[in-house]
């Protein structure tokens, strides 16, 4: 079968590093932490680790209302659960001037989210990806993976960067890096 962004790309990359995060934010049980994760976020005080576990869990927040709220683009009737859960993370992410990096904006389509996601986890986990230890078969998903990203880049690098500079760092920094790779 031929991979596709359809296929979320998960049995290509789930050993990698980016899915290792998104695999921790599935375990939690969020019912029983209340204000714990709110409270440990807040205290970190590495602030570029705190930034990259908030895009962890935004690029996790997105995908999983995409997957339970919508279909493709079209929202399900039940979207207003969705807004409230915007809402009520934007609510506890805003408690803490050191967690502002995790708003999550109600705004944007599945399909942007998606590919935002995928820039994110392709800038975590490049370093990773390799034919030199793989096989045909792998390297040749790696390929279609890679071919895939690329065609992202254009149009997310003419907004995101001038001159190899983030100039939009408050809807950008979250999925792509223009330090060239």
């Amino acid at each position: 079968m031929a991979l596709s962004p359809d296929n979320n790309w998960v049995e290509v990359l789930q050993n990698f590093p980016s899915y290792k995060e998104y695999e921790k934010l599935d375990n939690v049980d969020f019912a029983n932490e209340k204000g714990n994760l709110c409270n440990g976020a807040g205290s970190i005080n590495d602030i570029q680790k705190l930034k990259n576990s908030c895009y962890y869990f935004q690029h996790w927040f997105f995908d999983n209302i995409a997957k339970k709220y919508y279909n493709g683009n079209h929202i399900y009737y039940n979207h207003r659960v969705a807004q409230k859960l915007f809402n009520i993370v934007s609510t506890l992410t805003s408690v803490s001037s050191k967690i502002n990096q995790c708003y999550c904006h109600f705004s944007g389509s599945p399909d942007d989210w998606k590919k935002e996601k995928y820039l994110h986890d392709y800038f975590e986990n490049h370093k990773y990806i390799s034919c030199s230890n793989s096989s045909k078969d792998r390297c040749e998903e790696y390929i279609q993976y890679v071919t895939y990203i690329n065609s992202l880049f254009p149009r997310k690098e003419d907004k995101c960067c001038d001159e190899g500079v983030l100039i939009e760092e408050e809807f950008c920094e979250s999925y792509f890096k223009c330090d060239g790779i």
